[in-house]
């Protein structure tokens, strides 16, 4: 595959795409003068075909902040309002028709992911507690699920608030209701959570990427279990064909029609560290943390 290079101007945090497949949703943040804990940050919407055409980064809006933003999403109610969560325990929204913003305070701590179906959304936080709102961004509930931090989520369907969520010391929860429980536990981290028709595909910090199967009983069954060279931070599907893309000791992107037949593509840096990666119908495109890169892998040599 052709890749094109991308040099963006803040730490990229995340990638987002939206349906039309024309428009990039980037989430970033920077630290200010050295610091180690005083962040910057915000949200750009780019132009993805002629950020291609062009070789440079086609920004069509942003919004910057005095916080770190880690993860952005169009809203699956209304795909002209974008969704983002902060490094002060912050939700936000922005209206591209009416320019209306608002931002709401839900906790102290590091908003580290988040996750919406059509009736709610689901923060979580780096101190281990979860939040569910609504789309108003009423507070409905809080709960503490991990000592150490709510890494990744997932509602289990569209028509009820039960969640899938990945602590960061290891098990998997499940939250309905208020109430948590415990559906599988692991050796590390779960760091991302896609639910595909009847599976669950998850990326781990032990250097695995699995799917799973939600039983009767409320405990997810492993249907299949890839051994990867580093963790495995992202993991998606877009068409037919599975994207993920592995963080730490190196980047690594896998299309595959199923789990079994990986195609991989390796970027040429030293210390890649992806935090993001999306895949419309001929383009995969990850952010590249530490070197501050958009790639863009295109067919063609």
């Amino acid at each position: 595959m052709r890749r094109i290079e991308i040099d963006l101007p803040f730490t990229c945090c995340g990638l987002r795409i939206d349906e039309t497949q024309t428009l990039g949703l980037l989430s970033y943040y920077e630290l200010l003068d050295g610091a180690t804990s005083t962040r910057c940050g915000g949200v750009a919407l780019v132009n993805l075909s002629e950020t291609v055409s062009s070789g440079a980064l086609q920004t069509t809006w942003e919004w910057k902040l005095n916080k770190g933003v880690y993860d952005a999403q169009f809203s699956i109610l209304d795909k002209n309002i974008l969704l983002f969560i902060d490094s002060d325990g912050g939700i936000n929204s922005f209206n591209r028709v009416t320019n209306e913003k608002n931002s709401t305070n839900i906790h102290s701590a590091i908003a580290d992911c988040f996750c919406q179906n059509s009736k709610f959304i689901c923060v979580g936080f780096n101190d281990g507690n979860v939040a569910l709102l609504s789309h108003t961004f009423e507070l409905l509930s809080i709960i503490k699920i991990d000592e150490y931090e709510a890494y990744s989520c997932c509602f289990v369907d569209d028509s009820s608030d039960t969640v899938l969520i990945g602590g960061g010391s290891g098990p998997m929860y499940m939250l309905q209701g208020g109430i948590k429980r415990v559906v599988k536990r692991f050796d590390a981290a779960i760091c991302s959570i896609t639910k595909i028709e009847n599976l669950f595909y998850c990326g781990c910090y032990d250097d695995h990427f699995y799917a799973f199967e939600l039983t009767e009983r409320g405990k997810l069954r492993t249907v299949h279990s890839t051994a990867m060279d580093a963790a495995v931070w992202r993991v998606q599907k877009v068409e037919d064909k599975l994207v993920c893309a592995a963080c730490q000791c190196g980047t690594f992107i896998f299309c595959a029609d199923t789990l079994e037949s990986l195609e991989t593509h390796t970027p040429d840096r030293e210390n890649v560290l992806c935090y993001g990666s999306e895949q419309s119908v001929n383009s995969i495109y990850m952010v590249d943390f530490y070197n501050k890169k958009l790639d863009i892998f295109m067919p063609g040599e």
